[in-house]
């Protein structure tokens, strides 16, 4: 399909546009039905930014979990630009990136030292 979207994402797509644009929004003209149209289109970035963040850091603590100190950190080095990414895209607070951040190296710090 387009833009490597499979079959099913891309007519769940379309069907997202088709709501906004056949009368299931508010937009009284033609400025608000494009932003209608903007917003759903930025939140489902978001949403998959978000998912691909929260599975980054998943990777990481289910590695500490397992006990393995260089598969974690390798895991935690991934994880970082896309922790970084997601406070330039606006998807997380820049504090709550630096708490995730130290928390995970936390857990490194603590694996190595038993």
């Amino acid at each position: 399909m387009t833009s490597g979207l499979t079959k099913l994402e891309y007519l769940s797509k379309m069907r997202n546009l088709f709501y906004i644009t056949r009368g299931f929004t508010l937009a009284n003209s033609a400025q608000a039905l494009k932003r209608a149209k903007q917003s759903e289109r930025n939140r489902q970035t978001n949403m998959a930014a978000r998912t691909r963040l929260r599975t980054k850091i998943k990777r990481v603590v289910y590695s500490a979990e397992e006990g393995n100190a260089e598969v974690t950190e390798a895991a935690y080095h991934e994880a970082v630009p896309y922790i970084d990414g997601a406070v330039t895209k606006g998807i997380i607070h820049k504090n709550k990136a630096a708490r995730l951040k130290s928390r995970l190296n936390a857990r490194i710090v603590k694996l190595k030292q038993a």
